[in-house]
């Protein structure tokens, strides 16, 4: 995760925190282990199943690559009102 993406999380968990509402903050956690948790591997398998041409299931592969990589720098911080 990039510097800037860590301060800029920990600035919201902070103020999500200080805010004196009934929050509790989950994350960040990783794009990629956001997009498992949402079921993209079981997505994929759908459209492969109706992707027309080598073509097509190629850019679905390496669509779901970039986007499920553990290496991504993209984190989703969620929060969720007790």
């Amino acid at each position: 995760m990039s510097s800037f993406m860590s301060c800029l999380q920990l600035s919201h968990r902070r103020a999500a925190e200080n805010s004196g509402a009934a929050v509790e903050v989950h994350g960040p956690i990783p794009q990629a282990d956001l997009l498992a948790g949402l079921g993209i591997g079981i997505r994929l398998e759908a459209l492969l199943k109706n992707a027309r041409g080598s073509g097509a299931a190629d850019a679905l592969r390496s669509g779901y690559a970039r986007l499920s990589t553990a290496e991504q720098d993209l984190v989703v911080c969620g929060s969720r009102r007790c």
